[in-house]
């Protein structure tokens, strides 16, 4: 996974837009399309790097903001990971109980469920997270996201209930991220 493209990190971010939708609106079944047209006004751009220069301003609105956010793209990622290599984890909570030892915590989505941060650290820190970690390393994949997945897993604590999860406000107008707390527990 050693390249010159950065498609594993626009995937990761594209999920991240995604779960912070979900978040916002987490009683709405409705498409990635449907939630942004609501709280956005228009469309969803046909373009990536357009999707991408809409939500920069939110990934940076705080100092506080700026970290949960790396650390949300990095977990996307691994969310991803787990969304392809173990499906059977999105749909069972006993494999998640047993490997976290701790209630399921997710976010709402269409069709699915997104795991909340948490409990994504807790997989990342479960034996799982370390095989996952160490076939990525034998593959030689590099860069930021990697490396904010082994800061994660080295960590130790967990994100306070209140201020886990991000999502968007719309204040005066303009759409603005903040970090709240959301989650369904099995």
């Amino acid at each position: 996974m050693a390249g010159s493209g950065n498609e594993i990190g626009e995937l990761a971010q594209l999920h991240a837009i995604n779960r912070v939708f979900c978040a916002t609106q987490p009683g709405n079944d409705t498409t990635f399309s449907a939630k942004w047209k609501k709280l956005m006004g228009s469309a969803v751009p046909s373009k990536r790097r357009e999707i991408f220069k809409t939500c920069a301003k939110w990934w940076t609105s705080s100092p506080s903001i700026e970290e949960l956010s790396r650390a949300t793209k990095a977990l996307s990622m691994f969310e991803l990971a787990l969304m392809s290599m173990a499906p059977i984890i999105f749909t069972n909570d006993h494999w998640i109980q047993y490997l976290t030892g701790q209630p399921v915590e997710w976010i709402p989505a269409h069709h699915t469920r997104f795991l909340h941060p948490n409990t994504l650290l807790r997989l990342l820190r479960s034996d799982l997270g370390s095989f996952c970690m160490q076939q990525w390393s034998e593959v030689q994949w590099q860069g930021r996201l990697l490396d904010d997945l082994e800061a994660l897993q080295k960590l130790d604590g967990f994100y306070p209930d209140d201020s886990s999860v991000l999502k968007l406000q719309v204040v005066e107008g303009n759409v603005v991220m903040v970090a709240g707390g959301l989650a369904t527990r099995c």
